[in-house]
């Protein structure tokens, strides 16, 4: 898991541009909400706006909420269906109303895989 700082309501596609993308590097980013709940956006969607217009527009108008979301207690099978289910790459990691991080599928990939490779050498 990747851990992501949310980027707050007021936030400026410009600012965040400038001080959480290249940090975090990940497709998807939480958002809170003026409301405080959890939002998510999606660096594809950014880039839809046009750079001329990223100092007024907040990541906030571009963020929908996260209905998608695993807790730290579940499997990375369940995170692993849930992307599959939904067709998504990344998850966020919600614990109450905090994200603590992103999930992405190929850290799980990259789990699974080691794990079985461990299990053949013991077998051999």
């Amino acid at each position: 898991m990747h851990t992501v700082k949310p980027v707050l309501p007021d936030e400026t596609i410009s600012e965040f541009m400038m001080y959480h993308y290249p940090v975090y590097k990940t497709a998807v980013f939480p958002v809170i909400g003026d409301d405080g709940r959890i939002y998510e956006v999606n660096i594809s969607d950014i880039y839809k706006i046009p750079q001329i217009e990223w100092d007024t527009v907040r990541v906030l108008d571009l963020s929908h909420p996260v209905e998608i979301f695993v807790s730290p207690y579940d499997t990375l099978l369940k995170a692993l269906k849930l992307m599959n289910r939904y067709q998504v790459n990344e998850l966020p990691v919600v614990y109450g109303n905090t994200v603590l991080g992103v999930i992405k599928r190929d850290v799980i990939e990259s789990l699974i895989e080691r794990y079985y490779l461990q299990e053949k050498l013991q077998e051999s």
